[in-house]
């Protein structure tokens, strides 16, 4: 067992009936994944949890959270890049902090307890792993593992396939059937409740098993009429871009992410980068399946000198946000960095 998954486990064995925890995860299916596990897990050892989904380039440690964390005496974060939260995390050095993540790290925080992972293990995975070492009752949420593990693509690593197959095999379903039916319908119904972020939890937290999905069928399937738009208005309105192919939409719910997921899987060795606006800022999402580009380098390179500008992610999957004032440049950059790549 490594340092960290070690110090990681002992953090865990050491939370308290008296503490007060907070949970701290990213708002999309890895990460509401290793909230449920997580908040599982703690609240069979204490009674005080606070819990909070956190969206990187939109949220910050500042605010209503700020507050909410002065109140706890212990914090576990999941699912999110460290780089992006460099500049807050030190914001909470006077509390233990577990940090449970799978992205690129460029950075070090000495006092934080870090279990760190690479792309190819997904933070809900690792939570399951690290809390089942402390309770074999996790068991009881092994689907929330897969679902978590499989939602971040999971499944495309060698690694992850016994667990994957274990599971299948179990349940006599296949993956193409538990994305389907499952797993894509968690998706849409999280964009679903972006907003309301207490009731999607909830929801999904009192779901015993994978099957019970089918009662969010109302709220998801509203969701993916509008993905099926846009699938089909990507294919008129694409720009080619040097070596990519963008495309810039105002949908109704925040879809961009599942848009460029499912034609990035039909084309492995595209590189797809959307963007869509909200308030002032443009959010932008970039896929390459095949890994031949490294597209968190690619949106790094672009975002370089807007004066504001944040990217990271996975050499596959990645994002960033700009100014929307920046986009025009933004593009520009984007031809012709893809060129030279």
């Amino acid at each position: 067992m490594n340092e960290g998954k070690a110090k990681a486990i002992k953090f865990l064995k050491n939370i308290k009936k008296d503490d007060n925890v907070a949970l701290i995860f990213h708002n999309d299916g890895d990460g509401f994944a290793s909230g449920i596990l997580m908040k599982n897990f703690v609240e069979k050892k204490c009674r005080n949890i606070w819990m909070t989904s956190f969206a990187l380039g939109k949220s910050k440690l500042s605010g209503r959270i700020l507050e909410e964390l002065k109140n706890r005496n212990k914090v576990i974060i999941m699912d999110l890049a460290l780089n992006a939260l460099a500049s807050e995390i030190e914001l909470l050095k006077d509390k233990p902090v577990l940090y449970i993540d799978h992205h690129p790290k460029d950075i070090e925080v000495s006092w934080i307890t870090g279990y760190f992972t690479d792309s190819s293990c997904p933070a809900s995975k690792s939570v399951y792993e690290l809390t089942l070492e402390v309770s074999e009752d996790q068991k009881e949420k092994e689907w929330v593992a897969v679902w978590g593990l499989v939602s971040d693509y999971g499944d495309k690593y060698a690694e992850n396939q016994e667990f994957i197959n274990n599971f299948l095999k179990r349940e006599k379903i296949s993956l193409k059937e538990l994305k389907e039916k499952y797993i894509y319908k968690i998706s849409s119904f999280l964009v679903y409740f972006e907003d309301n972020f207490p009731k999607a939890f909830d929801i999904l937290d009192k779901m015993e098993d994978y099957k019970e999905v089918k009662k969010i069928y109302k709220y998801s399937d509203i969701v993916d009429r509008e993905i099926k738009k846009c699938v089909k208005e990507f294919k008129i309105k694409r720009e080619r871009l040097g070596k990519t192919f963008f495309y810039y939409f105002d949908a109704k719910y925040n879809i961009k992410s599942i848009v460029i997921n499912i034609l990035s899987s039909e084309e492995f060795d595209r590189i797809f980068v959307f963007a869509s606006g909200f308030d002032d800022k443009t959010r932008i999402s970039a896929r390459c399946q095949s890994g031949k580009v490294d597209v968190a380098e690619l949106l790094k390179k672009c975002v370089a000198g807007l004066g504001y500008g944040a990217a990271g992610g996975h050499s596959k999957t990645a994002g960033a946000t700009i100014l929307k004032k920046d986009l025009e440049k933004f593009k520009d950059n984007l031809e012709k960095i893809s060129k030279e790549m």
